[in-house]
């Protein structure tokens, strides 16, 4: 699966266009990209959230 492809699925299952990821194929590519940074960086942010509030050994 090509970059391209994967990102639309991304985005679709992300809920945007309706989950439809021929839609979200068609979206702008500066918003796609902007909206694939952001939902790395809202990923990244729960992980680190979860690292810092684990209960210390």
């Amino acid at each position: 699966m090509d970059e391209y492809r994967l990102a639309s699925i991304t985005l679709a299952e992300a809920g945007f266009c309706g989950g439809d990821p021929e839609k979200t194929a068609l979206m702008p590519v500066d918003l796609a990209v902007d909206v694939l940074a952001f939902l790395q960086f809202r990923a990244e942010q729960a992980e680190t959230l979860q690292e810092l509030n684990k209960p210390k050994p």
